[in-house]
């Protein structure tokens, strides 16, 4: 509202955002000001950060090629691989991998969508799950847009205000922090 600008008139405004969901498209028509005064924070395998029309497409078909290989074995087979006594199938586990590498054609509706800020920082913790040792890398928003959803039993859990400030303050304290710049995190 233009009278409400008064109260900002010469200071510069920042915006942190947590888990901010990918949802401008295309990103170079968004305002400049406002992406560069824009940084986003990404727990570890939140899932929100990468929801979009066009991921769910790309998720969903990654599901459906599991689906297909998993109908074609036998039910005590197929119950034994989901309590864990029968290992993954390594034809299944390299059929799912090409797929989510994969991009789908277009489709009207869903288009590649972006988060509207200049850094996205990619919280991550170091080593094995519970070391409670942190770093922190920052992603171009155009890279992260194509990345898709990350399939990890914790997805939800990441996404927790609680999860964040454990990590920030993990982050903040340790005092070997390692950050580079528009790079992606490798996958656990």
């Amino acid at each position: 509202h233009a009278d409400r600008r008064r109260h900002v008139h010469g200071r510069k405004v920042r915006c942190f955002a947590f888990a901010s969901p990918p949802v401008f498209a295309p990103l170079y028509a968004a305002p400049h000001d406002a992406i560069k005064a824009a940084t986003n924070y990404i727990h570890e395998r939140d899932a929100v950060p990468f929801l979009s029309v066009d991921s769910i497409r790309h998720f969903f078909n990654c599901l459906g090629i599991i689906d297909n290989k998993t109908r074609k074995m036998g039910f005590l087979e197929r119950q034994k691989m989901v309590i864990g006594f029968h290992g993954t199938d390594e034809s299944l586990r390299a059929d799912v991998l090409k797929a989510s590498l994969r991009r789908l054609p277009s489709k009207p509706g869903a288009p590649i969508l972006a988060i509207p800020a200049a850094s996205n920082i990619w919280i991550r913790e170091r080593g094995f799950a519970g070391s409670d040792d942190y770093d922190a890398r920052t992603c171009d928003s155009i890279r992260l847009s194509k990345r898709g959803i990350l399939l990890d039993q914790n997805m939800l859990i990441h996404h927790f205000p609680t999860s964040y400030e454990h990590a920030l303050s993990r982050l903040n304290s340790a005092s070997s922090t390692s950050t580079s710049s528009n790079d992606l995190p490798p996958t656990k």
